[in-house]
This record gives structure tokens, sequence and C-alpha cells, in this order.
């Protein structure tokens, strides 16, 4: 999970809209058999490495993935890397930047906090924001099942996770470098562009 989690940007557990912009590893996911819409993606960031590699263009490029595609491509990759501790996640990609999703994770056989559950199942929205090439998530809402937790809880949630990976900790408002070559990203309804 490490790798994973690193590569899920601002928006950790919850944000993964990155992972789709993870190339880090893509050969190695090649191997994995890939359904249409995973593959599309794959494609995608083959072609966004390739064609960035030799530096800038002169004409800023652009690129769209649907929600569906994004979301298989999510699946794809929790399964082939075998995630242990994030079992789902789902986004919903909303106009103006906009983002909610739900996530299931799972730490079971982990030593936890008093009154923290193995299984939880989480809901949130936030905006996304860009900058500079990098980019993070803005959390608005934070829900654990059905009650509304602070978002501050989640950076707690992110160290656990971080300390029984043996990753290094990082908080939600931490900004993250997009990939070599991307400049820009932002959402509308049903779909994530990326400019390059």
């Amino acid at each position: 999970m490490k790798s994973f989690l690193r590569s899920l940007p601002g928006t950790v557990l919850f944000g993964a809209l990155l992972v789709f912009l993870d190339v880090t590893g893509s050969a190695a996911l090649r191997a994995q058999p890939l359904g249409p819409e995973a593959r599309r993606v794959v494609e995608l960031l083959d072609k966004i490495e390739k064609e960035t590699s030799s530096g800038p263009g002169l004409i800023s490029r652009k690129e769209m993935v649907t929600e569906v595609e994004l979301n298989a491509y999510i699946a794809y990759r929790i399964a082939s890397e075998k995630e242990e501790i994030m079992k789902e996640l789902e986004l919903k990609l909303l106009p103006n930047n906009r983002i909610e999703g739900r996530v299931l994770i799972d730490l079971s056989g982990k030593k936890l906090p008093t009154g923290l559950r193995p299984k939880m199942d989480i809901l949130f929205s936030g905006t996304l924001r860009a900058l500079d090439r990098k980019v993070r998530l803005e959390l608005d809402a934070f829900y654990l099942e059905k009650q509304k937790i602070p978002p501050a809880f989640l950076d707690l949630i992110i160290a656990l996770v971080s300390r029984l990976e043996g990753s290094d900790p990082w908080k939600l408002d931490d900004w993250h470098a997009l990939p070599y070559g991307i400049k820009e990203m932002w959402t509308e309804k049903g779909r994530i562009s990326v400019g390059y």
C-alpha cells in the first residue's frame, strides 16, 4: 500500500483522483488484465508521458477522463496492488472542481486506538485546487458512516495508516506535485480534465 497511498496526493484515502495521474509503476500494471475503461486511462498516461518527455510543447494540450473510466482505473489499481487497507474508492466528479466520494477502509487485524472501528465507510466532499503544477483537495464535508466528523480527524487516520505502513506521514492540506508534464487539472460534470 505504500506506493498507492503516496500516489493519492492531497486527497489520499479519498481524493484518489490523482491515482489516475500516477505513472509510477504503470509498466508493472500493464501485465495485469485491464478492462476497456481502465485501459484508456493507462494509455492516456503513457501518451502524456511520451508527449512531454522532451519538454513542454509549443501548444497547450488537454485530455479528459470520464468518471466511469477513473473509477474503473481506481478499482483496477486497488485490486492489482492487493491493497490491504483501502478496499474501495468511488468518486463523483462535479462542475467547478467539486468532488464527492466514498471510501471503504479495512484496518482489521491492526492495533487501533480505542473507539476506532476496523472497517470504516467514509463519505466526503471537497474542492480540487490546482496551482503551479501542484494540487490538493480541500474537504468541506467528511462523514464516518453517517456521523459528520471534522476533517482534522482524517489527518489522524492518515497518520495512523502511515505509521502502520511505515511511510512518511502527511496532512490533507499539503500540496502535492502533479506528475511531470501535467500543468493543471479540473473537474466538470462526470469527468476530469488535465492540461499538459
